[in-house]
């Protein structure tokens, strides 16, 4: 909690945005500065990147995108060639942006949904890889059901749109910028819950440990809830 508590307090923030997709060719990133929170934001793109996945991953991505059945080792195989090219885009990133893995104070994760499976599996495991806290499974509960938040359609879409215009970038940059923005609202959210990988509340937060926050909204007798999850290095 410590660290969380310490990201929200900076002034301002360098967040990497990255979205998998549910199109198996290609992942988009982001690299951002970003103050404040909510209708306060401020935006600063310091570099944006698109990278198709290899082609024998394509392959099996495509295969699992068409509703053909993984059995356990499919999915293992997948998830551990998504996870590198994800650090490998990483590193990326920090090259191209002149930045240092310690200058990235979040990185916001979209997973990949294919086949009744999320790649990567276990964010936490993305999160040691590269030594960062990650926030991903953005969730939107609405009277008690929850479901996989549209990040296309959330209430950020106003301010995407702007930040889409104003540096001139194409539609496929937009999920990026969500995620990152996403990442950002997580650090504010009120209520807090954190869970171990087996379901125990840990006194204290430890590597591995994912921490679940989320803010209610609306009137009356209908509730809206959006969540995010933290993802600590190991």
């Amino acid at each position: 909690m410590d660290n969380i508590d310490k990201i929200r307090g900076l002034s301002s923030k360098i967040i990497i945005g990255i979205e998998t997709g549910n199109v198996p060719e290609r992942l988009a990133a982001i690299v951002a500065e970003v103050k404040g929170h909510g209708d306060s934001t401020v935006f600063n793109l310091l570099y944006y990147a698109k990278r198709s996945f290899p082609e024998d991953l394509q392959m099996m991505l495509v295969g699992a995108a068409e509703g053909n059945d993984l059995n356990g080792e499919e999915a293992a195989s997948i998830n551990f060639l998504v996870l590198h090219h994800l650090a490998s885009l990483y590193g990326e990133l920090l090259d191209e942006a002149d930045l240092k893995s310690e200058d990235i104070h979040l990185v916001g994760l979209k997973c990949m949904e294919l086949g009744g499976n999320l790649f990567p599996s276990d964010p936490a495991v993305f999160s040691g890889m590269i030594d960062r806290i990650v926030a991903s499974h953005f969730t939107i509960d609405v009277d008690g059901i929850r479901e996989i938040l549209p990040v296309g359609e959330i209430i950020l879409k106003e301010l995407v749109t702007e930040m889409i215009n104003k540096f001139e970038l194409g539609d496929e940059a937009r999920e990026a910028v969500c995620v990152a923005l996403l990442a950002n609202e997580s650090l504010y959210y009120e209520k807090v819950g954190i869970s171990q990988k087996d379901g125990t509340d840990p006194e204290e937060v430890s590597p591995g440990v994912k921490i679940s926050r989320g803010v209610e909204a609306g009137k009356g007798d209908r509730k809206t809830v959006l969540n995010g999850s933290f993802f600590f290095p190991y």
